[in-house]
């Protein structure tokens, strides 16, 4: 598969996108482009299994530690998976080593092997002062209050989480902070700096060669926690969580800041061939399958 795209194929073994390099840039191109007062704060990647969060998570954490204003700085990444299944080189032996010469500092830590708790991981975290903390597969109450504990204190924390919707992965949040009232809306909203919900939706559509291509597209939505977003989840809760195209981004509305590399067409590799994608013809069957979504969704919320 070329040109890192957001696109992996249908055979009997599904492979996942190893590479979201374009989505991660694009979504951080949306965080600044939301007004937010910094990079600090809680930001969520929900979905279902086999949703590819994982491998976007990846992906925005990359992103986030090569991005320009970072250049020329060491910087630190703490992870805290059960089990660690997110390495970032080749393989668990070569990680710590090849991030370092990347100029990171990667430590990453296994629940009930290097640390009990992820509260005691993200406690013991606060004396490496990371750039970056990443949790995988928050579910427990206690975890939740860490959590969000931990992002108010002004460090960036990127966590994963089974839910439906960027919806159900709030009320996630706010049940496990047991909100009650606008205050406690405020406090955790103050806290978040973007929930995302990953998703593949299959997509098909002819090539150049006049056959159908089958592929999975990572579509995800985005809630972004911009000053009027926080206001609006303080004041309204959840029911001010719709897609508007400000500070909440529906599956078709996010798609079409990556019109930009979706439009310069891709390579979608399928056994031994390559099939040349039409960039135009791949940009509007991404956009009408997002769409078809987006109406899904708002018809089940």
């Amino acid at each position: 598969m070329g040109g890192s795209h957001p696109f992996t194929t249908t055979e009997t073994k599904r492979r996942w996108p190893v590479e979201n390099s374009e989505i991660a840039t694009a979504f951080w191109g949306c965080i600044d482009g939301g007004q937010l007062r910094s990079h600090s704060g809680l930001l969520v990647i929900a979905g279902s299994t086999k949703s590819g969060k994982t491998e976007l998570m990846k992906q925005v954490v990359r992103s986030y530690l090569s991005r320009p204003e970072a250049q020329g700085k060491f910087q630190t990444l703490v992870t805290c998976e059960d089990p660690i299944e997110t390495w970032y080189a080749d393989s668990p032996e070569s990680d710590v080593e090849k991030m370092f010469n990347h100029g990171v500092f990667y430590c990453p830590r296994q629940l009930g092997i290097d640390v009990v708790t992820v509260s005691q991981a993200l406690k013991d975290a606060r004396r490496q002062t990371p750039n970056c903390y990443l949790v995988g597969e928050v579910r427990e109450k206690a975890d939740w209050q860490s959590v969000v504990e931990f992002a108010g204190s002004g460090h960036l924390i990127v966590v994963t989480t089974h839910a439906a919707n960027i919806q159900e992965a709030i009320l996630r949040i706010f049940s496990a902070m047991e909100v009650k009232t606008p205050q406690g809306r405020r406090s955790v909203a103050n806290a978040l700096l973007a929930v995302v919900h990953a998703a593949l939706y299959p997509i098909s559509f002819g090539n150049a060669n006049g056959s159908s291509v089958q592929c999975l597209a990572q579509m995800p939505s985005i809630w972004i926690g911009n000053v009027n977003a926080v206001s609006q989840l303080t004041a309204d809760g959840l029911s001010s969580v719709v897609p508007n195209g400000d500070f909440c981004l529906s599956r078709a509305q996010f798609l079409r800041k990556l019109d930009s590399s979706i439009g310069r067409g891709f390579e979608l590799s399928q056994g031994n061939t390559t099939s040349l994608i039409e960039g135009n013809q791949a940009k509007q069957s991404l956009l009408a399958q997002a769409q078809r979504e987006d109406l899904r969704e708002l018809s089940n919320p």
